[in-house]
């Protein structure tokens, strides 16, 4: 339980790692930059003869984005940050009534007209959508990948390297000595011959037994005496299995 909270906790952060950088992306883009003013037509002819506006940049999408003179933006910063915007169905006439203007003003209306290419914004524009899909894949990515590995474990759950003895012919009779441990472990042998005796009551098998004594005691002889008293498979592992 605590292992899977573990995961969970992983798991919700590296989204919030995710979304944190999607957020601090689209950002630099621009795209929580205070919106322009939206002018119409009329109004940036009428902006434009006051004197008021000293960039315009046409943008691809057909529409002008400006500076005003007062306004502390720099040129290199269109069209993500302007002052204003106008939505046109033309292009053609626009630069021309902006020459006009500034020819008519001499020196002092000095109206810089800056280009794009018409479809060099499209990728821009689309760039916030492609990094939210591809916070999705990443996130149903980890999720994918944690359900494999915990069905993978789940799946090799019974897989074991553990030598295993079918039926042990060794019994408590050819243990010599121990008879305190011998009558101790006669419990366990008689749940494991006839488990449903000891259920029925309501009774729980031990989850292990731990034999001490160093090497050649006789500890695993007298495991294999407790399955073929009870007449069951025997399973063993070394230490280096474990590794």
């Amino acid at each position: 339980m605590l292992k899977n909270n573990t995961n969970t906790i992983k798991t919700v952060t590296i989204l919030m790692v995710l979304v944190l950088c999607a957020v601090l992306i689209a950002s630099w883009l621009g795209a929580f930059n205070k919106n322009p003013e939206d002018l119409s037509y009329d109004e940036f002819i009428a902006k434009l003869d006051e004197g008021g506006i000293k960039t315009v940049y046409f943008s691809g999408n057909y529409e002008l984005y400006l500076l005003y003179k007062d306004s502390s933006i720099e040129d290199t910063k269109l069209p993500k940050s302007a002052d204003g915007v106008v939505n046109i169905s033309y292009r053609t006439q626009v630069p021309e009534v902006i020459l006009a203007y500034n020819a008519n003003n001499g020196e002092a209306a000095d109206v810089k007209i800056l280009f794009d290419n018409p479809s060099s914004n499209t990728w821009q524009s689309y760039l916030p959508i492609f990094l939210a899909f591809a916070v999705l894949l990443i996130f149903m990515f980890i999720i994918t990948k944690q359900r494999l590995n915990e069905n993978n474990k789940a799946m090799s759950f019974g897989s074991t390297r553990a030598n295993v003895t079918i039926k042990s012919k060794i019994k408590f009779a050819d243990v010599a000595g121990a008879d305190e441990e011998k009558e101790e472990l006669r419990e366990i042998v008689d749940f494991l011959s006839a488990p449903a005796k000891f259920l029925h009551v309501g009774a729980k098998i031990p989850k292990g037994v731990l034999l001490v004594g160093p090497p050649g005691t006789g500890k695993t002889l007298f495991a294999k005496a407790v399955a073929g008293e009870a007449n069951v498979p025997f399973f063993s592992l070394s230490g280096s299995d474990f590794v």
